[in-house]
């Protein structure tokens, strides 16, 4: 009955507020625990100068890095749930809980000073002992990584999850490396994260594009462009998706229906015209990508063919 069902969908939204209720609480609880144990370590080397500070925080940062996986495991249904409703409701105040500790650990600004004395006199020695082997490490991680969700989520979910990983990764140098090291690791991580899989992100732009998913499509788009030529390769398999539309959807018109052959063309075009709009901000390369392709279609089509007269869907258009 009508009555019971408005009562389940209640109990449901309930359970489901109580329980995002309950995320926000641990998570918020959770952030305000770590802030307050990092402090009581930041107090206790407030006095430490030179390598007896460096000494005290590699100790406690060991420990505090070994908690840290710990309780990013027994969270992981918060991770995967609570955590990734609120990053893709749009906050970007939220992180993974091994992000948080490592966000909440605060250290004691000689520390960070005398860290940056040493790298400035000695940069070379950083970027040639450090800096490579790490951008290698980084890049292997991220490779398996990779093969590991995929093998296991969605391509949709693999694109969501990688505006996560780029935003982290810029966040946690900001935080413990050299801000020249930047670039370079975002380089390698688009590299693996897109260039790699550009055939699977192509595969799934066409599937997005025939389900109508624009939203999905425009932070697809967005991650694509990140890549050197990349849009330009989605360009022109858009560009042929664009004209397989137009055809099937005139494909089934009669040779005497000809002002059904006009409507439908005009409907494909607003169709497609949105999409451009909405996916690629009226970018001018998409827009001309579009009227190209509606100029081949409204001109060699199965109507104009079996008519013999390539020219009567413009004529009658115009």
């Amino acid at each position: 009955p009508p009555r019971q069902t408005l009562g389940d969908n209640q109990r449901r939204n309930n359970v489901h507020d109580r329980t995002n209720t309950i995320g926000g609480e641990l998570y918020a609880r959770l952030k305000n625990y770590l802030k307050c144990y990092s402090e009581k370590i930041y107090e206790k080397g407030f006095d430490l100068q030179g390598e007896s500070v460096l000494r005290f925080y590699k100790t406690n940062w060991e420990h505090y890095r070994f908690s840290s996986k710990v309780t990013n495991s027994f969270c992981h249904y918060l991770n995967r749930h609570w955590v990734r409703r609120e990053y893709d409701s749009g906050r970007r105040d939220v992180y993974e809980i091994f992000t948080v500790t490592e966000i909440g650990f605060t250290v004691n600004s000689s520390v960070t000073n005398y860290i940056d004395n040493i790298i400035s006199t000695t940069l070379k020695i950083y970027k040639e002992y450090f800096e490579v082997p790490y951008l290698q490490d980084t890049t292997e991680f991220y490779r398996r990584e990779v093969d590991s969700f995929l093998k296991k989520n969605s391509v949709m979910e693999y694109l969501k999850k990688i505006s996560q990983f780029l935003y982290e990764e810029e966040y946690r140098i900001q935080l413990y490396l050299h801000p020249s090291t930047l670039k370079q690791l975002i380089k390698k991580v688009e590299e693996v994260f897109i260039r790699d899989q550009l055939k699977t992100i192509y595969t799934e732009g066409k599937v997005l594009l025939h389900r109508e998913h624009y939203s999905d499509l425009t932070l697809l788009f967005k991650l694509v462009s990140r890549i050197p030529n990349a849009p330009i390769k989605l360009k022109k398999i858009i560009e042929k998706e664009f004209h397989k539309m137009g055809i099937e959807v005139i494909r089934g018109v009669s040779v005497s229906a000809i002002n059904l052959d006009i409507k439908m063309i005009l409907e494909v075009y607003s169709k497609l015209l949105i999409f451009v709009k909405e996916v690629f901000n009226s970018k001018q390369d998409f827009m001309n990508a579009l009227n190209n392709v509606c100029k081949n279609f409204i001109n060699k089509n199965p109507v104009t063919e079996a008519t013999g007269n390539t020219n009567k869907s413009s004529e009658l258009l115009a």
